[in-house]
C-alpha cells in the first residue's frame, strides 16, 4: 500500500476522534455526511477511475467516489480531486484543485450531493452555499467536528469551476482513463 498523504492521515485521525464520540468506525463515521472513507485508500475497483488515482472516499450512492488525480504535484495537498460517477459519460470530473478545497465544498452539507453540480448546477450551488436546517442534527454535529478538526473553511460549489478544472486537467484525465 502506498503511503497516505498527510492531509488524508489527518482526515483519518479526525474520523478516529469522531468515531469514538459516535460509536462508529473510521470508515463509516462520516457516512451520514456523504464521505465514507476508504480504510485502505487505493484503487477504486472501477475501470472508469483514472489509472493510478488514490481513491480515498465514496458517497455510498451509485458508485460515486473521490480520488487524487496522480502525478501532477509533489505536494499531495495540491493534487486535483476527481469525482468519478460510474453511471455517467464522461465519468470523471475535477471538483477541487486540492484537498482543502474539496473539504471546503462540503462545509455546510457534506459531500453526498456534489454530483448534483453536473445534473442540477443552480440547485447544487445554492444547496452547498448554506446550512441545510432540515438536515439531521447528527449530520450537523459530525460536520462540525470535522470542520474543527481539519480547520475547514467554506468553498462555494460552482458548475463553472468544475467545468474549468475538468477542462484544465482534461489531458491528464484522458491519459489516465481507460477507453470505453
Amino acid at each position: 500500500m502506498q503511503r497516505l498523504p498527510a492531509e488524508l492521515r489527518a482526515l483519518h485521525g479526525a474520523a478516529e476522534w469522531a468515531g469514538r464520540r459516535f460509536g462508529r468506525s473510521v470508515a463509516s463515521v462520516f457516512d451520514p455526511c456523504g464521505l465514507i472513507l476508504e480504510e485502505a485508500p487505493g484503487s477504486s475497483g472501477y475501470a472508469c477511475t483514472p489509472k493510478g488515482a488514490l481513491t480515498f472516499a465514496r458517497t455510498g450512492g451509485g458508485g460515486v467516489h473521490y480520488s487524487y488525480l496522480p502525478g501532477l504535484n509533489e505536494d499531495t495537498s495540491r493534487e486535483p480531486i476527481v469525482m468519478t460517477m460510474p453511471a455517467m459519460w464522461p465519468p470523471n470530473y475535477v471538483v477541487a484543485e486540492g484537498f482543502e478545497e474539496f473539504l471546503g465544498i462540503g462545509f455546510y452539507v457534506g459531500w453526498f450531493a456534489i454530483e448534483q453540480v453536473i445534473y442540477e448546477p443552480d440547485w447544487a450551488a445554492e444547496y452547498f452555499a448554506k446550512e441545510d436546517l432540515d438536515q439531521h442534527e447528527d449530520v450537523r454535529a459530525r460536520l462540525a467536528m470535522l470542520r474543527k478538526a481539519m480547520k475547514v473553511k467554506h468553498v462555494p460549489l460552482s458548475a463553472k469551476r468544475v467545468a474549468h478544472l475538468t477542462e484544465k486537467y482534461s489531458a491528464r484525465l484522458a491519459s489516465l482513463s481507460a477507453t470505453r
